[in-house]
C-alpha cells in the first residue's frame, strides 16, 4: 500500500500546499463572512474556493496515509490501522469540519457560513512544519517569530471581521 513518510519531499510540499490555502482562506473567508463583497462571489472567486475545499477533503485522504514518528519508541510507524486511529482522534473532525465549503450552503445572511470559520484551524498546521524542518535553529527560531507576527495579524483580522459582522446585525 502506498504511504506517505512524514519527512518525504512530497509531504513537506504537500503540508506547504496546505498552509498557503489556510493563509489565503483565513485572509478572504473573515472579509467575506463580515463585507460579503460582492467582487468574492464571482464565478472565478466561487471556483478558487471550490478547488481549496477539494484540496482540504484530499489532505483527509492523504493524513490516513501519512506516516509518524512513535513517541514511544521513536521509530517510524507505518501501520494503517495505528495512523488511523492516531488520526481520528487527533485532527480527523477538525479536518472534516474545515473541509465543508459552510459558506457555499444558504445564504450570506444566515449564520451557517460562520462555520466557515473552522477553517482557519488550519493555519495551525505551520507550527508542526516548523517544529518538523531540519535546518538550524536559527532559522526556525526566526520562522516563529515570523508566525507569531503574522499570527498577531491575522487574531486582529479576524476579531476586526467578527466585530463589524456583530455591528452590522443590529
Amino acid at each position: 500500500p502506498m504511504m506517505v513518510r512524514y519527512s518525504s519531499t512530497f509531504k513537506f510540499y504537500w503540508d506547504i500546499l496546505i498552509i498557503i490555502l489556510a493563509l489565503f482562506i483565513s485572509i478572504v473567508l473573515p472579509i467575506e463572512i463580515a463585507f460579503n463583497p460582492p467582487f468574492l462571489f464571482t464565478s472565478t472567486e466561487i471556483a478558487i474556493e471550490s478547488i481549496i475545499n477539494l484540496i482540504f477533503m484530499i489532505d483527509i485522504f492523504i493524513n490516513f496515509r501519512n506516516t509518524y514518528v512513535s513517541t514511544k519508541s521513536g521509530d517510524e510507524v507505518f501501520s494503517q490501522k495505528d495512523i488511523a486511529v492516531r488520526y481520528i482522534f487527533g485532527n480527523f473532525f477538525l479536518d472534516i469540519i474545515s473541509s465543508i465549503p459552510f459558506n457555499s450552503i444558504g445564504n450570506p445572511s444566515s449564520p451557517l457560513p460562520l462555520l466557515g470559520m473552522f477553517k482557519l484551524v488550519r493555519v495551525g498546521k505551520i507550527n508542526t512544519i516548523i517544529r518538523n524542518l531540519n535546518i538550524r535553529t536559527g532559522s526556525k527560531a526566526s520562522l516563529r517569530v515570523l508566525w507569531l507576527i503574522f499570527f498577531l495579524f491575522l487574531f486582529n483580522h479576524v476579531i476586526g471581521c467578527i466585530w463589524f459582522y456583530i455591528a452590522s446585525l443590529q
